[in-house]
């Protein structure tokens, strides 16, 4: 039983691993992907990035949009934000 139960242990830190790592994929040195919407000025692009990510998403130069359900409608609503919108007004200089 114990074995069992550690065994369960092992194979939740290897999922948080995998999520961590695969799904999380990290796309630049600030960010790693994820459900949250954001326009970042400095590289003038949308990205769907995690949580932690967030720390390092600070206005003027970041721009959170909006939290979605999961990646992929994260990725949706990114695409249809790419096709329609003028990033300009997302970003302001600063004085």
């Amino acid at each position: 039983m114990i074995f069992l139960l550690f065994s369960f242990f092992i194979l939740a830190d290897e999922f948080d691993y995998y999520k961590k790592n695969v799904e999380e994929v990290q796309l630049n040195s600030k960010y790693r992907r994820g459900e949250y919407l954001v326009y970042d000025c400095d590289y003038r692009h949308f990205a769907c990035i995690n949580k932690d990510s967030l720390l390092n998403c600070k206005q003027p130069s970041c721009l959170m949009i909006k939290k979605l359900k999961d990646q992929p409608e994260c990725f949706k609503a990114q695409e249809r934000g790419m096709q329609k919108s003028r990033t300009i007004r997302y970003c302001r200089p600063t004085k």
